[in-house]
């Protein structure tokens, strides 16, 4: 998920020390290079345009108000020193332009940090597409390979991998991840090390355990290197190495290792280490995931997990950024025609749906990331008519409700609102 950085602070990132002495050094230099070519009036208090007032603005606009607070009062100090009289039009002038500088500075630091998260929102999406990609590609591959003797495939598994993390059965969705490599992949010899508490602990292994050497060439390499390396990287006349291969998971430290020690050499290729690459990124990803989403998991077990995760997400940009999204719940009496396709069809690509049965009624909760209350009413609006052109404005009338929701609530009160029945 995404990381929320507020930003509050009437400052820029940067070092108070190196700040206060920027704006020092920057304020009597201008006031030393007004008085050598002004010594009667070194901050040319009756000139519309002055030394100060450039200064002002761009350490304002670049540095935040706190910045331009401070280099105002050092000014000032300067200023009772150099005149008899002190300028108080000058000053208020030079102070308003401060103030104005700064809040200009704070909306916009304010629209690029929006900016940033949803940049890095869709890129998160865009990985995720990526990884499924390649997963539903080689899923794809080995029913193809392998329908009649081992007729499952790699998405069904990863999914009961999901199943036992939800379920905060670690090792068992270790365990599940390395029995798909050995099924799959003839990994004979193999094992998953998870660093906890500073130290690398084994947590699953194919055949016999694997143990860990952190001194090894081809650990050190990945590590250092921070990808996935094997045995003809290195210079065997020098090194030696214990391992075919080493697929490592860096989250700016070593997070997981995948020793890879026994394996057909027709299976131990590039494309094969980056898919188990992926595996271990989807497994470290997803444990993270739902740690965070956990109690809400437990409480809403018919809610799926994507949504959930999404729902964290956006409320967690809204808490800090203000950045809104909206969600419609539909409810659809069961014995009304199927609308769950057609709902489907009229989705964007970065809107998020989950079907939760209660009683009589399907509920189809949907998410509607960066969209105000009026993209949701215009949302609801078109598949509104494309409902009623599908099962007619009465049937449409007696079988579907629907509410909408600002997404401004904890998301546990949200979820128990939204799955209320009683609309």
């Amino acid at each position: 998920m995404i990381k929320l950085k507020p930003s509050s602070s009437i400052f820029q990132e940067v070092s108070i020390k190196v700040l206060l002495g920027e704006i020092l050094v920057l304020t009597a230099g201008l006031a030393f290079a007004g008085y050598l070519l002004n010594p009667e009036d070194p901050f040319l208090v009756n000139e519309r345009i002055t030394y100060l007032m450039v200064l002002l603005t761009v350490l304002t606009l670049y540095y935040g108000l706190g910045a331009g607070l401070i280099a105002l009062f050092i000014s000032t100090i300067l200023i009772l020193y150099f005149y008899e009289t002190f300028p108080t039009d000058y000053f208020l002038w030079h102070a308003l332009l401060t103030l104005i500088m700064g809040e200009f500075n704070f909306y916009w630091r304010r629209h690029m940090e929006r900016a940033t998260l949803k940049s890095s929102y869709l890129e998160d999406k865009l990985d995720d597409m990526a990884r499924n990609f390649i997963l539903l590609k080689e899923s794809h591959n080995q029913l193809e390979r392998a329908y009649l003797v081992k007729p499952v495939s790699i998405r069904s598994i990863l999914y009961d991998v999901r199943e036992a993390i939800a379920r905060s059965e670690r090792e068992e969705a270790y365990r599940i991840l390395m029995n798909l490599l050995s099924t799959n992949f003839k990994l004979s010899k193999g094992a998953i090390y998870r660093k906890d508490d500073g130290a690398f602990r084994l947590a699953a292994s194919a055949g016999e355990a694997v143990p860990l050497d952190t001194k090894d060439p081809l650990v050190r390499r990945a590590i250092e290197e921070e990808r996935v390396c094997y045995i003809s990287m290195l210079d065997l006349e020098r090194e030696a190495s214990k391992y075919l291969a080493v697929v490592p998971l860096i989250e700016g430290e070593p997070k997981l290792l995948m020793l890879i020690k026994e394996m057909p050499f027709v299976s131990l290729n590039k494309d094969n280490l980056f898919l188990f690459y992926v595996l271990l990124h989807y497994l470290y990803k997803e444990e993270k995931v739902l740690e965070e989403i956990a109690p809400l998991a437990e409480r809403f077990g018919d809610v799926s997990v994507d949504f959930l995760k999404e729902l964290k997400t956006h409320y967690d940009l809204k808490c800090t950024l203000d950045v809104e999204s909206t969600l419609v719940a539909f409810y659809v009496r069961k014995s009304s025609l199927d609308v769950e396709e057609i709902i489907r069809d009229n989705l964007r690509t970065l809107d998020v749906i989950c079907k939760v049965d209660r009683d009589d009624k399907e509920i189809f909760l949907i998410l509607l990331p960066f969209a105000g209350m009026e993209d949701a009413k215009g949302f609801y609006k078109r598949l509104r008519r494309t409902l009623i052109n599908y099962m007619g404005l009465e049937t449409f009338t007696n079988n579907v409700n629907h509410r909408f929701f600002h997404l401004t609530e904890e998301p546990y009160e949200l979820l128990k609102d939204m799955l209320s029945l009683d609309v």
